[in-house]
């Protein structure tokens, strides 16, 4: 089974990992060089918790996912699952399922009590993941399904978690 890890166990992988997303995602920022992206994305490399990038490989990058805190977009101040990445030969082996299953898990071993994406148009499969959609809006010019997700350690009382008594 594929190995996924922390961009820091592989920073050399950032370079190849940065011209995936400058592809991908280049409609939602423009104006945003390669280099420019490059640039922001060695954040994933500092030392601490937050951000964080899963990257899904052995010999080389196969798929990511990363945790960031994007304040303002939603009702808290719940952590973002955003640049889920699968290369296109790998697709449809279980690999994307795989690394939003491990962003979850690393998320909430650290103490998140939920996280929010945005997606176009990959409502369903999230959904299969146990994620809820929370609404529709404008991001970037782009209509977006904002979804959630709560740690299932905690329980829900209006927009904040709380640590369940089991989990206490």
């Amino acid at each position: 089974m594929t190995a996924i890890r922390s961009i820091r166990h592989n920073p050399q992988w950032l370079p190849h990992i940065a011209e995936w997303h400058h592809e991908t995602w280049r409609d939602l920022n423009p104006r945003e060089t390669l280099e420019d992206r490059l640039a922001a994305m060695q954040r994933f490399l500092q030392p601490g918790l937050w951000p964080e990038m899963l990257v899904a490989g052995e010999e080389t990058p196969l798929g990511t996912v990363s945790l960031v805190h994007q304040p303002g977009l939603a009702q808290n101040n719940w952590p973002w699952l955003t640049n889920v990445f699968v290369r296109p030969d790998m697709r449809r082996q279980g690999l994307g399922r795989r690394l939003v299953q491990s962003a979850q898990t690393w998320a909430f071993a650290h103490g998140v009590r939920g996280l929010y994406l945005l997606t176009p148009d990959r409502q369903n499969f999230y959904r299969k993941l146990g994620w809820r959609p929370v609404r529709r809006q404008w991001f970037k010019g782009r209509s977006m399904t904002l979804m959630s997700i709560a740690n299932p350690g905690s329980v829900q009382t209006g927009y904040l978690r709380t640590q369940s008594p089991e989990g206490a």
